[in-house]
């Protein structure tokens, strides 16, 4: 008879404190503090401790070098056809350009770039000198035309296919210029893009801009602390300051360059932001984009006394725009920020920011959250950790999902829901402990409609596990099985990845609205494989050890199944792949077994093309397993148990099931005896996988589940039956 590990015994014990959310994650993190080395290899622990050992960088202070060393240090590579041109407005003197042009030599970007310098016929006659700089193209004029007219200057001398703007009060960081193409390579119709400013002492001066119905322009943010989750991530803005401003060049000749005709009122950036929208452009904040400021804030004059003349030169030139698409200053920030539209927002809710390269589920999540930005949904990233896990949240941010992290919004969800009001559509939210939290909070501040991804049914997975392991179920199974069905009842869509789960779900209840999802989505499929003629088979095994089903997978594998193999004269290497591999694999561990622990999407897709077969024995479990449908997608042959094939209708006549150690011993050695079956599989395979798991499944099955209505259950409704004791976020 098994028994539950002394870390499975912690965890049933901590899931069942009476105490809220936020009074659990506080306990933990002073036990990990404290005690963390217990806890080696739990995927929550590792999780904490990698979260825990970086902190969000927060931008310090330039310092000051000598302007020799300086001037030593700069110097450009000059190219024909540059991709970026940097015009440089110097209108500040000497030491400030030269700075200016010294920030972007030592942060030179990827892209091809040139670098012309505006010289605004100033009275530092030492601006002149910098024409030496090596690589530097400069024009100096003979009577002072203003920023905006250095700036359409420098435009008709650039060569580049983007025009990059700047004050020579602003100094560049690694990383900007790329940032910055990038905005254009996430949306196509990006006419103008704008980085993170900050103020010189390291506060923020803007994450974009906010134009009122008044005509009165608003740097987002100014004097915030520029690491909060609100300022880190792509989004469409209403304007950038032309301080820093990218934009395509085709598009700045066709929109008429900035306007030098006054009319604009010391508004050209807003202007000719207006104008881009007007011809169906967007223009973009791009928070991985960062720059700074020198001396005195660039944008203070927007707080400053020609406020008022500002507004109204922006209000005569686009009242009725103002009217139609723009907020009164006291109707709230959050829309207006990102200009929101009606009931095309959908807020995510999950334990952690998903990992797709680390397990099924987050790859899952993953794929959907694409899916939606594909679709051109505005779409919105809850943690309940409210963890900032360094690599994944930034790459949400990057595609424009704002990712909520930090202490400051652990009290924060319901306001959330007030806030996005009816540009909200739903809530979606993963997995039973989680929506066992935050359903009630949507219910009671929002009528967005709820649906419900429970990824796999927990109680059944878990009676399953008792069944193989001949134990009795524990309390969590009977937990769940109250838990869940609740939810189901509570959702207006419930979501699994397979029919058995919804057929489940509306065996409950039969009014219960459920619809099968798939898994993943896929852009791309293998092709049909041919044998290596290896002497050596290269078998995989691919499985999150987070997952108690994988453990004893692997466990099972090791231990029953590799030995018969290798009696049998079965020569092989097994790579096995997933993080925090347990201790118990470690007697079993032999010279034809690698570990590879975690490894990229990359490594892992090269592993699927170069394997012989993939192998998945899973003794128990529920819903549709990841490692599955990718070898299906790949086309890698595959061996399998009832519990790895479930979920999959039809799977069954592709790839035969095996029942103990013996029979998945003996159909791996029938497979690569059999070079032409094998190839055949492969074929049935990828076909089965295209008709089940492309992007357009995803798409068709995202769309039905959020069709236009609104919530079915509209009153707050208690999980006091499941035992509900917080809607906290945090633990």
């Amino acid at each position: 008879m098994a028994f539950p590990t002394l870390h499975e015994r912690m965890r049933q014990a901590y899931l069942a404190l009476p105490f809220s959310a936020s009074t659990k994650q506080r306990l933990v993190t002073l036990v990990y503090r404290t005690a963390g080395p217990l806890f080696r290899g739990t995927v929550h622990y590792e999780t904490w401790k990698q979260v825990h050992a970086v902190a969000v960088p927060k931008p310090r202070p330039d310092s000051l070098l000598p302007a020799e060393l300086m001037l030593e240090q700069t110097r450009f590579e000059q190219t024909r056809e540059p991709t970026v041109s940097i015009v440089v407005c110097a209108q500040h003197g000497y030491r400030t350009a030269l700075r200016c042009l010294h920030a972007i030599a030592t942060h030179a970007p990827a892209a091809s770039f040139e670098v012309i310098l505006v010289d605004d016929a100033g009275t530092d006659q030492d601006v002149r000198s910098l024409a030496r700089i090596p690589g530097l193209r400069m024009e100096t004029l003979a009577a002072s035309i203003g920023y905006v007219g250095c700036c359409n200057r420098g435009s008709e001398l650039a060569r580049g296919q983007f025009l990059h703007f700047l004050s020579d009060r602003i100094l560049v960081r690694d990383g900007w210029l790329d940032g910055l193409l990038s905005a254009f390579a996430v949306h196509p119709d990006c006419m103008l893009a704008g980085p993170k400013v900050l103020l010189p002492d390291g506060r923020l001066d803007a994450a974009g801009g906010v134009v009122w119905r008044d005509g009165s322009a608003w740097h987002f943010g100014h004097g915030d602390d520029p690491s909060r989750s609100q300022y880190g991530y792509l989004r469409e803005t209403d304007y950038c300051s032309a301080a820093a401003l990218m934009v395509r060049k085709a598009a700045f000749e066709a929109l008429g360059r900035f306007n030098e005709s006054g009319k604009a009122g010391g508004c050209e950036d807003v202007d000719l932001a207006f104008r881009a929208r007007a011809s169906r452009g967007r223009v973009v904040y791009q928070p991985s984009a960062v720059v700074s400021q020198s001396e005195v804030s660039v944008g203070a004059w927007r707080d400053g006394p020609q406020q008022l003349a500002h507004a109204h030169a922006i209000r005569a030139a686009w009242a009725g725009v103002l009217d139609s698409e723009h907020r009164s200053y006291d109707s709230g920030v959050r829309i207006a920020r990102e200009r929101l539209r009606p009931r095309r927002t959908v807020l995510i809710v999950d334990h952690y920011v998903p990992k797709p390269d680390r397990d099924a589920g987050s790859r899952s999540v993953w794929d959907i959250i694409t899916t939606l930005l594909g679709d051109g949904w505005n779409v919105k990233f809850w943690p309940h950790t409210l963890w900032y896990e360094p690599g994944y949240t930034e790459r949400l941010q990057s595609l424009g999902v704002e990712v909520f992290h930090g202490a400051e919004n652990s009290e924060r969800f319901g306001t959330l829901l007030e806030e996005l009001g009816q540009t909200l559509a739903a809530v979606l939210i993963n997995r039973p402990r989680i929506a066992k939290e935050y359903l009630p909070l949507v219910r009671l501040h929002s009528n967005a409609k709820v649906l419900y991804y429970g990824h796999e049914i927990v109680f059944l997975r878990l009676s399953e596990q008792a069944r193989v392991l001949n134990v009795r179920p524990n309390g969590e199974q009977r937990y769940m099985s109250r838990l869940e069905p609740r939810i189901w009842k509570l959702s207006d869509t419930v979501l699994y990845a397979s029919d058995l789960e919804t057929a489940q779900v509306r065996s409950v209840d039969p009014a219960i609205e459920a619809r099968t999802i798939p898994l993943l989505a896929f852009d791309e499929f293998g092709t049909p494989r041919a044998a290596s003629g290896r002497a050596v088979a290269k078998l995989l095994f691919v499985g999150g050890f987070g997952h108690p089903p994988n453990r004893d997978g692997a466990l099972w594998l090791l231990r029953d199944v590799l030995p018969i193999l290798r009696s049998r004269g079965i020569t092989f290497e097994l790579q096995v792949v997933g993080a925090n591999a347990p201790d118990e694999l470690r007697p079993h561990l032999a010279s034809d077994i690698r570990m590879l622990g975690a490894i990229s999407d990359a490594e892992l897709e090269e592993l699927y093309r170069s394997s012989d077969l993939a192998l998945v024995p899973l003794r128990y479990g529920a819903g549709v397993k990841g490692k599955v449908v990718e070898a299906l997608r790949w086309g890698l042959p595959l061996v399998t148990t009832a519990a790895g094939a479930q979920g999959l209708g039809g799977i069954e006549r592709i790839v035969p099931t095996c029942t103990d150690a013996d029979d998945f011993a003996r159909r791996i050695e029938h497979l690569l005896g059999n070079p032409a079956e094998a190839q055949a599989m492969s074929r049935e395979m990828i076909e089965f996988a295209k008709a089940r798991f492309s992007r357009e499944a995803m798409r068709r099955a995202l769309a039905e589940a959020l069709r236009p209505g609104h919530a079915t259950i509209t009153k707050p409704r208690r999980l006091a039956a499941a035992g509900a004791t917080g809607v906290r976020a945090g633990a």
